[in-house]
């Protein structure tokens, strides 16, 4: 008998006692495959902070997963499960975890990083077969790579960006149905989306087009920028958890020519307030409304990639200087560069990453 494979995942919570100061604690869900024998009547978990002595069980019954609670940040686990059967316990399955540090609600890490090293990650979405995959970053080199939970969507649903919607210091993602125009949320652990759910509204008309997710009115909530395709106007959802509070307009609004899009947020000047991408589709040129809240009271130009395939896909602080980069991808070749930016969206480098099929598109986080 055997317990054939486990994965797990981690939720970071705020607990409050009274006046004092939140504490962090961390809640690790594992899960595991049923075993194939039918006369499995419970399984039995466990968790350690020493290798080799895991005490006594816990009897879960005939679940698939179990939840404990009040485990530190930045400590090492062993967690096991073992099932029973009237013929006997099989031998323990055994996994090894070390639980993330927690990320403050905000921060970059809360909205761009998929594997708990506090660094700028990407994801992709294959635009022909939905299947979705996860860069592992560090600055512009890939780590690794991870193929997300699910691993794929049917091709109407489209990744339009990345938040920390349930406050636990993880980024969770934002689809759009772009045949209904549903909009909808998958709450991540890292990877693993562990749960799914519509936002409050739930649909939009699909001209209307996710295209950044970003604190807007800093009140510790990430937000939700629209642009409509056909007329150019944006506008932003304010958001509590996954209900829009209230919209409003993002002015000046719309430019003249529907050319440009929005293609992400980023604070460009330092100011503590996310700014406004935008770049044009035919000639490249880039854009950003350097924003108080939303309303524009500048504008910076930075330079351009020319006109032709290149397409912001990501924008982020790649390499931890405190700045916004942008991550660049060819829509015809499948090469992939970020420029680094200083203040005042100046670039200071344009290292190249890689150059992937086509079909792959960076999603978030923007």
């Amino acid at each position: 008998m055997s317990v054939s494979r486990i994965t797990w995942s981690v939720l970071v919570l705020a607990l409050w006692a009274g006046a004092i100061s939140p504490v962090a604690a961390a809640t690790v869900t594992v899960m595991w495959d049923p075993n194939p024998e039918p006369e499995v009547s419970n399984y039995n978990v466990y968790v350690t902070a020493t290798p080799g002595n895991f005490g006594s069980p816990i009897a879960v019954g005939n679940r698939t997963n179990w939840t404990f609670t009040g485990l530190n940040d930045n400590v090492q686990y062993y967690f096991a499960v073992q099932a029973q059967s009237t013929s006997g316990l099989s031998a323990l399955s055994q996994i090894a975890y070390v639980v993330p540090i927690h990320n403050p609600p905000g921060s970059e890490p809360s909205r761009s990083d998929f594997n708990g090293d506090a660094k700028f990650d990407v994801l992709w979405q294959n635009q022909q077969t939905g299947q979705l995959l996860a860069w592992h970053m560090n600055g512009a080199s890939v780590v690794t790579s991870r193929f997300l939970t699910p691993s794929q969507v049917g091709l109407d649903w489209k990744l339009r960006g990345s938040g920390d919607f349930n406050n636990d210091g993880k980024p969770d993602l934002v689809w759009q149905n772009t045949t209904t125009g549903d909009v909808l949320f998958y709450m991540m652990d890292g990877t693993l989306a562990f749960s799914m759910g519509y936002f409050n509204p739930s649909k939009v008309d699909p001209i209307w087009q996710i295209a950044a997710v970003r604190d807007m009115n800093r009140d510790g909530y990430p937000d939700i920028v629209w642009n409509n395709i056909n007329t150019g106007q944006v506008l932003c959802w304010y958001m509590n958890g996954t209900n829009m509070m209230y919209a409003g307009w993002i002015n000046p609004n719309p430019l003249g020519d529907t050319g440009w899009r929005v293609r992400g947020s980023g604070d460009f000047n330092g100011d503590g307030f996310p700014d406004v991408v935008w770049q044009h589709d035919v000639t490249g040129e880039l854009l950003v409304w350097l924003m108080n809240g939303a309303n524009a009271v500048g504008s910076l130009t930075p330079p351009s990639p020319g006109a032709g395939q290149w397409k912001i896909r990501a924008v982020g602080d790649a390499n931890q200087d405190g700045w916004p980069d942008l991550v660049f991808e060819n829509s015809s070749t499948g090469a992939v560069v970020i420029w680094a930016m200083t203040a005042n969206a100046q670039v200071f480098s344009a290292p190249y990453i890689a150059t992937v099929d086509p079909a792959w598109v960076i999603s978030a986080p923007h």
